[in-house]
């Protein structure tokens, strides 16, 4: 580029060099009377001659100056006076303010500096998927913290209900609210009140035996295998089945596990025979009922045909595979058969209620257990829960 600048500026100097001569000529001549148009005429063709490339190459020259001090390729910032190129390498000169049309309108860039840009923009996209991870991290601690405030799976309460259920269902639901799990099961489904369908066959059973009981072993056989196999069920600790007609109070049944502490993975249950208003038992003792009532409970020992009560099936199975009787040395239930004007009394406020032959009902001796059965009526039901509440003062 320095070669053609010196090669116009000599062109240039010669042209201006030959047309002042020319001028001095012709005032010259011009004093002396005598003409010179001969010579004038000759330069004068040799100046329009070189005049359009002069011009050409003059601006060509301008752009190049231009261009030279003020680079396109690489994007430059502006503060003041002082103009720092993005492109870094120290490239910093003073050049003169920007005016203030030029301060107010930005720079476009270059091809070369929009490249760059985007070679640059991966770097800040690379870092976007991180943000699902932290999400999800969110999650698992939002899931944590929900854990915690449940607290421990200690309690799983469950009945048998019928087709259609009993009308104290509405109760025994309410008061299993207290129980860190339940579920009712049958041979239909209603998930608004946590019945699930494990049962094929119909709901009514005969009634037989030494206590003239139902002879139900064939559905709760079902629903047992069904528990013993649901991953869900077998994070609980401790189980309790519970009739229908019983008025349970789970925060107590928790206070008696919690004293009378026992393993729940070792094979416990509550009672021998196991009673069947509330069958407590642990964790370990439906491991092993999963693990042994097909070969040996029912093979084996031929339980299920010997034993149609439910709950002697169970206890009988229990008893065969192996199993501690780990029931509380306190009284923890109630059973009696209770005539109706009783309710009526326990409406009244009474806390002692005796009822022929001189047997009496002494509230206060009662008061503290943790189940009472059988009450046949959703009437009955509340009226003794309400007693027992009353009681407790």
């Amino acid at each position: 580029m320095s070669s053609c600048v010196t090669r116009i500026l000599r062109i240039a100097r010669h042209l201006m060099a030959a047309r002042r001569m020319t001028n001095l000529s012709d005032d010259r001549d011009a004093k002396n009377g005598k003409s010179s148009e001969k010579a004038s005429e000759g330069l004068n063709e040799m100046f329009s001659a070189y005049k359009q490339p002069i011009l050409a190459l003059t601006l060509a020259l301008i752009i190049l100056l231009v261009t030279s001090t003020y680079p396109t390729s690489v994007p430059a910032t502006y503060t003041g006076n002082v103009r720092v190129s993005a492109a870094g390498g120290g490239n910093i000169a003073n050049v003169p303010p920007l005016s203030h049309s030029l301060e107010k309108t930005p720079k476009l860039a270059s091809p070369d500096a929009l490249i760059e840009q985007a070679e640059a923009t991966p770097l800040v996209v690379q870092a976007k998927p991180a943000a699902p991870a932290v999400e999800k991290a969110k999650s698992s601690t939002v899931v944590q913290k929900n854990d915690e405030e449940e607290g421990e799976r200690v309690l799983f309460c469950y009945g048998v209900v019928m087709n259609p259920p009993e009308k104290t269902l509405p109760m025994l639901t309410e008061m299993v609210q207290g129980c860190d799990g339940y579920e009712f099961y049958s041979n239909f489904s209603d998930p608004s009140r946590k019945i699930v369908k494990v049962i094929p066959d119909a709901m009514k059973v005969g009634y037989g035996g030494a206590w003239g009981s139902a002879l139900n072993t064939k559905h709760f056989w079902k629903v047992w295998r069904h528990m013993s196999q649901n991953e869900e069920i077998l994070k609980y600790k401790w189980f309790v089945k519970l009739d229908v007609d019983t008025v349970f109070f789970p925060k107590r049944m928790k206070e008696l596990l919690k004293k009378f502490n026992h393993h729940h993975l070792e094979s416990n249950a509550w009672g021998s025979p196991i009673p069947g208003p509330a069958e407590v038992f642990s964790l370990g003792a439906l491991h092993k009922y999963r693990d042994g009532y097909g070969p040996i409970c029912d093979e084996k020992h031929d339980i299920y045909n010997k034993w149609q009560q439910e709950d002697m099936y169970i206890y009988k199975c229990l008893e065969v595979l192996g199993f501690n009787n780990t029931e509380p040395p306190i009284p923890w239930r109630w059973d009696g058969i209770l005539p109706e004007f009783v309710f009526h009394e326990m409406e009244r406020g009474k806390r002692t209620i005796c009822f022929g032959q001189g047997r009496c009902l002494d509230g206060d001796s009662i008061k503290n257990r943790a189940v009472y059965h059988p009450l046949k009526t959703t009437y009955r039901m509340r009226t003794f829960r309400n007693w027992i509440k009353m009681l407790e003062g």
